[in-house]
């Protein structure tokens, strides 16, 4: 499956910059065509030019652009969202990868449908994708966002005891541990964000209802309210709790500040206003971290601020 895909993107690319140097401009790349001898059984008369005939095979070639290879890569999505209830998450994993994979070579066959017959005389067939697909990914994201927290609480309840602390990443009882359900959750975030890069914002209301509330319970797990009431919110200048720091190493806190920084990049975050002020409040506690952290959460809260610079307008007062 990656080799098809991988080669398809090859076909697109050579498509989108032309015919190969290696053919002669003065060679007749289309061949000649036979005259046609009359009486001759072998050989059939060319349609004329003007018939409904050559008409109707210009339209059909329109609207069969690669579609062999986009019916290929449907299956192949099928297939993957099917395993994506597999029990190993190894499989899992794979299936994600080849999901986004298949994401990208839609989208580039739409771009280049696009680029050919003109934004409204094509279809994309990434869009079709999302809204079949979609629902599968939403569910496995929520299922596997669910199961993390339920392992963080429980982890958490029992600090005391060295031995669950050293036990928390070993699956117990066919349970999947911490770490695969981090790797899986990270992949699945890369499929949203590749998602919401779809064009004309087709995949808002899907972020908005499905994803975001999942991508928002993922934030408030990694970076707990503190006893106070603050909600674990550090300024730069004032010494986070060590909590924080724990926290801020967690490795999910990156792949969810980038899939919020893709999607306020994206054609979706003028329909996605109203949820600057919930997401900059979650990222300002980041900024206090002086490393990557930090700064891909500088990032996010720069592409928010593009979109709606009122939204942020009190936090940022705060922290000036």
């Amino acid at each position: 499956d990656g080799c098809f895909l991988r080669r398809l993107d090859f076909e697109l690319s050579i498509e989108s910059t032309g015919c190969s140097e290696d053919i002669d401009s003065n060679d007749d790349i289309f061949g000649q065509q036979a005259p046609y001898e009359e009486g001759d059984p072998t050989k059939q008369a060319p349609p004329f030019p003007n018939s409904d005939h050559s008409s109707n095979n210009d339209e059909a070639d329109e609207t069969s652009d690669f579609v062999q290879e986009i019916c290929a890569i449907n299956g192949i999505l099928s297939r993957c969202c099917y395993l994506l209830c597999n029990a190993d998450l190894r499989i899992q994993v794979l299936c994600c990868e080849t999901i986004l994979s298949g994401f990208r070579s839609l989208g580039k066959v739409g771009s280049f449908r696009k680029n050919l017959h003109g934004k409204f005389g094509s279809i994309n067939p990434l869009l079709p994708a999302i809204a079949e697909f979609w629902p599968s990914i939403a569910a496995r994201l929520r299922s596997a966002s669910a199961s993390l927290t339920s392992a963080n609480r429980l982890s958490r309840s029992d600090l005391l005891s060295i031995r669950h602390v050293m036990a928390t990443d070993q699956p117990e009882h066919g349970a999947p541990s911490k770490s695969s359900l981090e790797v899986l959750i990270s992949k699945l975030l890369l499929i949203l964000s590749e998602l919401c890069s779809s064009e004309d914002g087709f995949f808002a209301d899907r972020f908005e209802n499905d994803a975001y509330p999942i991508v928002a319970g993922l934030m408030q797990d990694i970076l707990p309210e503190d006893g106070n009431g603050s909600g674990g919110r550090h300024f730069p200048g004032q010494q986070p709790p060590s909590s924080l720091f724990a926290k801020s190493k967690h490795s999910l806190v990156l792949p969810i500040v980038h899939c919020l920084t893709c999607t306020f990049e994206s054609s979706c975050r003028y329909g996605l206003t109203n949820l600057i002020l919930s997401a900059g409040t979650m990222l300002f506690p980041l900024l206090s971290d002086t490393g990557p952290i930090g700064d891909a959460a500088l990032v996010a809260l720069k592409a928010m601020l593009l979109v709606d610079r009122d939204a942020l307008w009190r936090g940022l007062l705060t922290l000036s």
